[in-house]
């Protein structure tokens, strides 16, 4: 059995309630920024699923295909 991942926030920024708040403010954003901003988003989601998914589990998907290069 694995290690249960415990994720703690952070203070330095607001939590959103939920998805509708987070994709509000990603709106108030234009071009590059906004899009930028989406990116980041679904990357942070992306590894909050993966810390906090059992090890035998991964995604099915090429996660590495928006790594911006890295």
């Amino acid at each position: 059995m694995s290690a249960k991942t415990i994720l703690k926030g952070t203070n330095m920024f607001h939590t959103p309630e939920d998805w509708d708040e987070l994709f509000a403010y990603i709106e108030q954003f234009s071009g590059g920024e906004k899009i930028a901003a989406m990116v980041c988003a679904h990357m942070a989601w992306n590894l909050a699923a993966k810390l906090t998914q059992p090890e035998e589990e991964s995604l099915t998907h090429d996660h590495r295909r928006l790594s911006l290069g890295h």
